[in-house]
């Protein structure tokens, strides 16, 4: 008896940090299309889909609020990684864009109040 009343407490706890661990918000950004120059010609597009996990709860709707111009950060981030890391010949690194636009989101909304992670991304010749 005393033996399940532990496994009940164990199981709940473990419920209780798990739900702990789940972001606040999530906010899935349309996706970004970034072009790709070489020779002052363009190449190729490099398509990026982003989501946004909010970590506290009450800063959520001031986030939402200010998507633009998190938007416009995270743009002038991948048209920098475009013309610097970006090839139409190899795939994106999905952990170099996370990286970057962690950077950005940190300086826009302090540390760790947001993660931003790569949904998908890939890679269109013209």
């Amino acid at each position: 008896m005393a033996q399940e009343a532990s496994t009940t407490d164990t199981a709940s706890q473990e419920e209780n940090d798990t739900t702990a661990a789940q972001p606040a918000g999530r906010i899935e950004l349309a996706p970004f299309v970034i072009p790709i120059f070489r020779n002052h010609r363009q190449v190729g597009r490099a398509n990026i889909e982003l989501i946004v996990e909010v970590t506290d709860s009450s800063q959520l709707v001031d986030i939402k609020k200010r998507l633009p111009q998190m938007r416009a950060d995270f743009l002038t981030a991948l048209s920098q990684l475009s013309k610097e890391q970006f090839r139409i010949d190899r795939p994106i690194e999905p952990d170099l864009v996370r990286y970057i636009t962690n950077v950005y989101a940190d300086r826009r909304f302090g540390k760790n109040a947001v993660s931003v992670f790569v949904k998908q991304d890939y890679l269109e010749p013209v």
